[in-house]
């Protein structure tokens, strides 16, 4: 298996990093990964050394905010930046793997994101994937609650408010353990 990292810059001019996982040319297929919500490409490397031995290459990028990409952690200012950052990618992805089958595979918030990029690039894939998109969360909040953060986010748009369970991560202590132990995962409050 070969891999690669690199980067990458937003308009902006912040920096976004990726990585590849590579087999021997030509792969069966390109599986270009969304991860979720405060963690980082490099905690799906297990999935991609399973699907790279079996021909298969994966891209996975570090959204903007996350792991190793510039941008401050637990804020975005709007959703759009992760679509646009996954639309450069795929860009690359193309011109690399011009004749390969494109398989988006989203997790969690990578779902939602995953999701709301196949709208408008869905003909770039011959599949997609979701993981526990996270598209409704498990209980709505009452309106009031909805109407305050809204309000909230007008005045203080970088105060964070939530906080993901790293419990929730998995069944496994060991997983658990390594998401909490790792310096790349963001385990404070996102705005």
């Amino acid at each position: 298996m070969g891999h690669k990292a690199s980067e990458f810059s937003l308009p902006d001019g912040s920096r976004i990093f990726y990585q590849a996982w590579l087999p021997p040319p030509p792969p069966r297929a390109v599986l270009l990964l969304v991860h979720g919500l405060a963690e980082h490409s490099g905690r799906y490397e297990g999935f991609a050394e399973f699907f790279t031995a079996a021909g298969y290459a994966v891209y996975a990028l570090d959204h903007p905010g996350h792991g190793k990409s510039d941008g401050r952690r637990g804020y975005i200012r709007q959703f759009s930046e992760f679509t646009h950052a996954l639309a450069l990618l795929l860009r690359d992805v193309k011109e690399q793997h011009s004749n390969a089958p494109l398989v988006l595979v989203g997790h969690s918030m990578g779902g939602l994101i995953a999701a709301t990029f196949l709208v408008e690039h869905q003909e770039s894939f011959a599949m997609a994937v979701l993981s526990g998109p996270a598209i409704k969360a498990h209980e709505e909040p009452p309106g009031i609650a909805i109407l305050f953060m809204r309000l909230l986010a007008l005045i203080l748009p970088r105060l964070g408010v939530i906080q993901l369970d790293a419990n929730g991560v998995s069944r496994d202590p060991e997983v658990v353990e390594k998401y909490v132990n790792d310096p790349l995962v963001y385990t404070g409050k996102v705005s």
